[in-house]
């Protein structure tokens, strides 16, 4: 298998980039693969800090931050799976992950204020040469079916693929606390619907 590496990019914070590309990287981990999740949020480190909080770590997934795309592709060269987890809003660093990427995954929630820095990073990164097709947005923390109809359609008439979608739940907020990814909430359908959002975003 060739190594392909996922990054999960926004233009604000607050739209689920941390939770998504952790969820990510414990799925392909749990799978067996050996799995490289880079951290790129300078300030906060957050998915270093949501795996420490997990009680049992998994033995094939490291998470590390990085200070550069340099660095981190010189670290990750024994993985398989590399999911970059990138910084807080749009920045060098998000083009360059963009640039290296088979799978770029957008996060945004469904109001307005959301979706239109979503999509407006994902047309900026396909102007500066990067594939339509390797640009993914993800539906996070849906509130109603018509609101989440509203933002496909939304992104539709932009010609930006959705690549999945969650409900909001404080359920996935505490499962994330414990260091746990989405999918391993313990409500059946809660996880079962984090699932998912997960392997069609693997796609």
């Amino acid at each position: 298998m060739a190594q392909k590496v996922y990054a999960v990019v926004s233009q604000k914070g607050g739209v689920g980039k941390t939770s998504t590309s952790y969820s990510l990287a414990v799925s392909f981990a749990l799978e067996g693969k050996s799995v490289l999740l880079a951290d790129f949020d300078s300030e906060q480190k957050s998915a270093v800090e949501i795996y420490e909080s997990r009680a049992t770590p998994i033995e094939n997934l490291t998470v590390k931050f990085f200070k550069s795309v340099e660095d981190m592709a010189i670290f990750s060269r024994p993985y398989k799976i590399i999911v970059a987890d990138g910084a807080p809003h749009a920045s060098a660093t998000t083009l360059a992950l963009a640039g290296v990427a088979d799978r770029i995954i957008i996060p945004t929630g469904t109001p307005m204020v959301d979706l239109r820095p979503a999509a407006r990073l994902a047309l900026e990164l396909i102007d500066s040469g990067i594939e339509r097709k390797r640009v993914r947005l993800a539906l996070y923390k849906t509130l109603t079916p018509a609101e989440t109809l509203s933002a496909h359609e939304a992104l539709s008439e932009q010609d930006l693929k959705v690549a999945g979608s969650l409900k909001s739940s404080a359920a996935y907020a505490s499962a994330l606390d414990a260091g746990k990814a989405l999918q391993e909430v313990s409500h059946p359908s809660l996880k079962d619907a984090a699932a998912l959002y997960i392997e069609r975003l693997k796609a």
